[in-house]
């Protein structure tokens, strides 16, 4: 039976190894296109897919031969095999998902593998737990250790691990199993514990994985800090490997051992480490000067140099500069000849780089010189080389960053040291040298160390040909390299004195024999063999020298260089200067004929036909005529400098003196006071000469001349102008962005403020408070986000947040019942910190917002604190009202009557509510009879005290609607709840009016036009925004701005007509028309009444009038009777008139007697 087992198991086996032979039957992929690099791939991927199917089909017959021979002798046999298929079958699959994971550029799926390996477990667990006593159970529990392994259940595979070490110590897979329990151990950085398993793998030197152990440990130990005994283990370690490697120098095969090799240049490297780690430790003999005998104790080969260079990087990533520096020495001087000598070396040089230690760096570039002379090319510099030009130019961006610095100078000595050693290090014929002196020169130019760049170019020019090295580029070829020489003497000349900073024409001296500078001489040499060779003049620098020569005494010399230079390049910039200085010296020196001589030659130089030059061989011309101008101008003569620069302008328009002749112009008509004419200058100057240094003052006198004119947009355009072109910058530019900013506003144009306020040369920092309350100011221009504003007049300066406040009402309902009290608060609180300007322009606003806002949460509490016959319900709208009476608190501080009386009628108006609301609570459910009676006194006596305030309250209110005098519309809205709660003051009032002749008298309006009929003497129906006239001007942009609702224009054109001494009469007409049309009627009405004795007497009768008819209107009978008894003096008639007009208005009972009852007439 047993035996006819075994022989399936072999039919199987070899079926299963046929399968696996016989691919091409399995998995047609002629449609699939190949790519060659993935030939062996989809080969071996068809191979496994093969070999999985065979497996497949085996484990299949397995497992019905296992259902016939369960609970039989063969059954244990049968699961072993099983396990083995399962897991040869999940080694394939393993294979498959990394390869199809791989063709498909997705995630590795192992769920078939992990699967698999779950049926193995299943499989073995059913051996032990039907069989435990079988024989050869070891690699069994092996194998199932391994299944739990790869499904990731560590604590499984250790218990079955423990298992095999105990119970079968000798197994084949012991050693194994304690590899793996060791490897679970060094995870849990348990290492005491891995060291107990390895040792029992120490004990087997005869198997695989005996030196595996050795290596982990030595890591083991290294990381219980035993480093001697770390180290024991790696030179056991090492043993190892340098025996299975004797075969090898013997002439065996190598190939067998090239794993080998891998594996000891790894521990070889890493006992680099564990010593390492006994020099940190500061362990005796693990220190600096040790390290070299024990290297060559452990290896001598070419593994020797890199363990050099492994000990040097350990010393420089810890940070041990100074024994870094020893290693370096020590290995310069015994290492020498091996490559990785010049790795520990360029390791010490980047060290002292990064930690900018220059001194130290200094000598390493010198150990570089000393060891490239050692080896004599043995190895390769190139290393060397690059890293000495890449720090050369690190070290050249650093100067040029820090130029000026104290610590430039070392750099600048360190980086010629470095350019030094490269000139050493390379073959004296290489291309990059004379680049390394340009570079060196480039760099001590810029931090102008004139004497040693001028060295190094002329080193490039005296050891290089014209014709060769770069001639193709610009920078770098000795052309190059002789001009910058040239232009670095000429720093150092200018430095000493001889470079003449104004050469004034002198006469010619004896001829004679001159002795120059000798520095000098040479640079001029240098100067003509330069032009000699590049055949370019070097305007500046030749021009330069002859005027060094012409100061340095040598004048004849001088004048001849000059004179041929104009001649030969009369093209060039200083041909001309050249000219100049030459005719200058002969005008000086009375030279008559050789001045005539030489401007007739000159007059024969084609390209100076019809230039300005020509001209000055006849006169100055356009710079003689220009110093007239000047010279006028200098002299206070304006009607001169105008004359005669109009000449200008007609005569030379194209010279160079155009921008100074129309600045000057500018300025004449300016003092005389044609400030047309000056605008006209100044705008051809900007519009001809954009570019010249005056435009600036153009512009800013531009913008003086349009704010005269109140066209504040021009001005902010011109001023921005200013601001961009000064040069140099002005002393406060702040002021100036500041004034942009007020004027773009004041100019009305949303899009002028928009642009100015996205403008980051006017929005600075230091300007972030004005371009805030700006940018508030704009939101009413354009669609506002309420939200931000909100944020705003919480967060601002204090100095802007009513404005934000303001901006937030203006879109009321979308905030809810607390943030409008916010927003009103911060309006109130923060009110006085406007400027007056920017309080005119809310001023209409808050009139209806404010109001507005209050009325609203009046009417919306019900939805924050909802009314129930409840005591916490009660509390909570009290609470609730007293929030909105904090607000109005607030609000009574404004200087607004209008705005606080409505707000003390919205006051009175929450108890009145509350009061109602009370009132029509339900009672409880089931309340009746005397219990019933009983709720409704009790309503009635929490009621009373909320009435008695609503209505004390709300007579204030109307009382001072009606002492102030507010506007119409506001008063009936403050009259009708009032007048209801007192029904007979209403009485007394229709009665008093019913009886009055004034009952159907007009109202007159506040506005621009009644100007002529007060003030009838200021022109006011003639009034002009255009006029020339500067006071109607101003009247007419006063009265279009009143029109137009530009309240910021209205206030400013106010206060300038103050300034320009309005008379005062008319003065407070401006002022309390503004105030009326502005929304504030009570403050102008005291306003026109402040000024009506300023008036003609025709103009008082009329005022007077004016505000009777506004006092009646609002039952001010105290304030009547004080006009018509101001008018009894001077217009006795019309005074006694008026009384009997109103005589039964004002005999009446007005509703201000009582005005302050605290309870209604309803409840009295």
């Amino acid at each position: 039976m047993f035996k006819s087992a075994l022989f399936w198991i072999d039919v199987i086996g070899f079926t299963a190894l046929l399968a696996v032979g016989s691919t091409q039957v399995y998995g047609d992929n002629k449609d699939i296109k190949v790519e060659p690099a993935d030939r062996r791939e989809v080969t071996e991927r068809n191979v496994d897919s093969a070999a999985l199917s065979a497996l497949e089909s085996s484990q299949s017959k397995l497992t019905s031969l296992l259902k016939k021979y369960r609970n039989t002798s063969q059954e244990p046999i049968f699961l072993q095999k099983l396990a083995e298929l399962q897991q040869q079958n999940a080694s394939i699959q393993f294979r498959l998902a990394h390869g199809a994971a791989h063709h498909g550029k997705t995630a590795i799926n192992l769920n078939s593998y992990k699967a698999t390996m779950r049926q193995t477990i299943a499989t073995l667990t059913e051996l032990f737990r039907k069989y435990p006593h079988t024989d050869g159970l070891a690699p069994s529990y092996y194998m199932r250790g391994k299944a739990y392994e790869e499904i990731g259940d560590n604590k499984s595979a250790t218990n079955d691990y423990l298992h095999l070490t105990s119970h079968y110590p000798e197994a084949d897979e012991t050693p194994a199993a304690f590899m793996a329990l060791a490897e679970f151990a060094i995870t849990a950085n348990d290492h005491a514990l891995a060291i107990t398993y390895l040792n029992e793998v120490e004990k087997r030197p005869e198997t695989s994985h005996y030196p595996f152990a050795l290596y982990k440990l030595a890591w083991a130990h290294y990381n219980l800090k035993n480093i001697p005994k770390s180290l024991s283990y790696a030179e056991r370690n090492i043993a190892y490997y340098n025996e299975r490697r004797k075969p090898v120098e013997k002439g065996t095969d190598s190939g067998a051992f090239s794993s080998d090799d891998a594996l000891l240049e790894n521990i070889l490297m890493d006992s680099m480490v564990f010593f390492f780690e006994g020099y940190e430790e500061k362990i005796a003999n693990y220190k600096v000067g040790e390290a070299l005998p024990y290297i060559h104790k452990l290896e001598k080969g070419p593994i020797a140099g890199k363990m050099l260079a492994r000990f040097a990087k350990l010393l420089r990533s810890h940070g041990y500069e100074a024994d870094l520096v020893t290693w370096k020495n020590q290995v310069l001087e015994e290492e020498y000849f091996r490559p990785e000598a010049l790795d520990v070396l360029i390791t010490t040089f980047e060290s002292q780089i990064n930690k900018r230690r220059y001194p130290e760096l200094a000598q390493s570039t010198r150990d570089l010189v000393s060891l490239y002379k050692k080896v004599k090319g043995k190895y390769s510099f190139n290393k060397a080389h690059k890293i000495l030009l890449d720090t050369a130019e690190s070290f050249q961006e650093l100067i040029l960053k820090n130029k000026g610095s104290s610590g430039v100078a070392q750099l600048s000595t360190t980086l010629a040291s470095v350019y030094d050693v490269f000139t050493q290090v390379v073959d004296e014929t290489d291309p990059r040298i004379p680049e390394v002196h340009y570079n060196l020169a480039e760099t001590l130019f810029e931090i102008k160390d004139y004497e040693q760049a001028t060295t190094h170019y002329r080193w490039v020019v005296e050891h290089q040909n014209w014709g060769s090295w770069n001639k193709e580029l610009k920078a770098g070829n000795v052309a190059d390299a002789s001009l910058k020489a040239i232009g670095s003497r000429y720093e150092i000349l200018r430095q000493k004195g001889l470079i003449p900073t104004d050469v004034k024409p002198v006469t010619l001296p004896a001829s004679g024999e001159v002795k120059v500078n000798p520095v000098l001489a040479e640079w001029v040499n240098w100067v003509d063999t330069h032009i000699d060779k590049t055949k370019s003049p070097t305007d500046k620098f030749y021009f330069e020298a002859n005027r060094a020569l012409y100061t340095q005494g040598d004048v004849n010399r001088a004048v001849e260089r000059l004179i041929k230079f104009a001649q030969k390049y009369p093209s060039s910039a200083s041909a001309l200067p050249s000219a100049s200085l030459a005719l200058d010296t002969y005008i000086t020196s009375g030279k008559w004929d050789q001045t005539y001589d030489l401007a007739v030659d000159f007059q024969d130089i084609k390209v100076w036909k019809n230039s300005e030059f020509s001209k000055r061989l006849f006169s100055v011309a356009a710079d003689a005529f220009y110093k007239k101008v000047e010279t006028a101008y200098a002299a206070k003569d304006y009607g001169n400098t105008l004359k005669l620069s109009e000449r200008f302008l007609k005569l030379y328009s194209k010279s160079a003196r155009l921008p100074e002749t129309l600045t000057l112009a500018g300025g004449a008509a300016l003092a005389s006071q044609d400030k047309v004419k000056a605008d006209e200058y100044y705008s051809r100057l900007i519009a001809e000469a954009p570019q010249s240094t005056t435009v600036s003052n153009a512009y800013l006198a531009r913008a003086s001349i349009a704010e005269e004119k109140y066209s504040f947009r021009d001005a902010a355009h011109n001023l921005k102008e200013y601001l961009r072109t000064a040069t140099p910058a002005p002393k406060d530019p702040n002021a100036i962005r500041r004034r942009i900013l007020m004027l773009s506003w004041l100019s009305n144009d949303s899009l002028e403020l928009k642009t100015a306020l996205e403008s980051k040369a006017l929005c600075t920092e230091a300007l972030a408070s004005e371009c805030d309350r700006y940018a508030a100011l704009q939101g009413f221009g354009f669609a506002s986000n309420p939200k931000v504003a909100y944020e705003r007049a919480k967060d601002a300066p204090n100095e802007n947040r009513a404005i934000w406040g303001a901006l937030a009402l203006e879109k009321m309902d979308e905030f809810g019942f607390r943030d409008r009290l916010i927003l009103i608060r911060q309006v109130a609180s923060h009110w006085e910190e406007l400027d007056p300007l920017v309080k005119f322009k809310l001023l209409p606003l808050i009139t209806k917002s404010v109001p507005a806002a209050l009325r609203l949460n009046r009417t919306t509490i019900a939805e924050t604190a909802p009314l129930r016959a409840d005591e916490k319900y009660i509390t909570r709208r009290i609470e609730a009202i007293r929030e909105i009476e904090n607000a109005v608190t607030k609000v009574m501080n404004l200087p607004w009557a209008e705005i606080k009386a409505q707000a003390l009628s919205e006051a009175a108006s929450l108890y009145a509510d509350l009061a109602s609301d009370l009132q029509k609570l339900p009672a409880p459910k089931g309340t009746a009879g005397p219990e019933l009676t009983a709720y409704e006194d009790m309503i009635r006596k929490i009621v009373i005290p909320f009435e008695e305030k609503g209505n004390d309250l709300q007579g204030k209110a109307y009382e001072m609607a009606s002492v102030f005098a507010i506007q119409q519309k506001a008063f009936q809205q403050i009259a009708d709840p009032y007048f209801q709660a007192n029904p007979s003051q209403s009485k007394a009032r229709e009665k008093g009016r019913n009886n009055s002749r004034q009952k159907t008298r007009k109202v007159a309006s506040l506005n621009t036009q009644l100007m002529d009929r007060l003030d009838s003497e200021g022109d006011w129906d003639s009034v002009d925004p255009k006029s020339k006239n500067e006071m109607k001007r101003l009247k007419g942009l006063w009265a279009q701005a009143i029109e137009q609702h530009v309240w910021q224009q209205a206030a400013f054109f106010s206060q300038e007509m103050k300034e320009k001494k309005l008379p005062e009469g008319s003065m407070g007409l401006v002022r309390a028309i503004t105030l009326a049309n502005a929304g504030a009627q009570a403050e102008a009405l005291m306003e026109l009444e402040s000024t009506r004795r300023k008036l003609t007497p025709k103009a008082q009768l009329l005022s007077a009038e004016v505000l009777i008819d506004f006092y009646w209107a609002v039952d001010a009978k105290d304030r009547i009777q004080a006009v018509i008894k101001s008018l009894e003096g001077s217009h006795p008639e019309d005074a006694l008139k008026l009384k009997l007009d109103f005589a039964p208005q004002v005999a009446s009972n007005s509703p201000n007697a009582s005005a302050s009852t605290s309870v209604p007439e309803k409840k009295k």
